[in-house]
């Protein structure tokens, strides 16, 4: 029996971010989600290191750290194996 993966935003705030889309902006767009539960998701993803925040004028830039590369590769090879 296939599973389906759950919607979880944590997996599609990391695609989002290794895919270049790098403002909680940006991404609230791109996910379709609201921006103050991106935020929450972002404050999750840096308080285990996987995500760093730069700010440049007035907008945080938003990067993957080798270990939130790593956790969406696992995601994804999870994803796989639910399929």
């Amino acid at each position: 029996m296939k599973y389906r993966f759950p919607n979880c935003k944590i997996e599609k705030v990391l695609t989002s971010i290794l895919l270049k889309t790098n403002t909680a902006v940006k991404i609230s767009k791109k996910i379709n989600s609201t921006q103050s539960s991106v935020i929450e998701v972002l404050r999750i993803l840096e308080s285990y290191n996987l995500i760093t925040k730069e700010k440049t004028g007035r907008v945080k830039i938003i990067t993957l750290t080798e270990k939130g590369k790593r956790a969406q590769e696992l995601l994804i090879e999870l994803k796989g194996l639910m399929l």
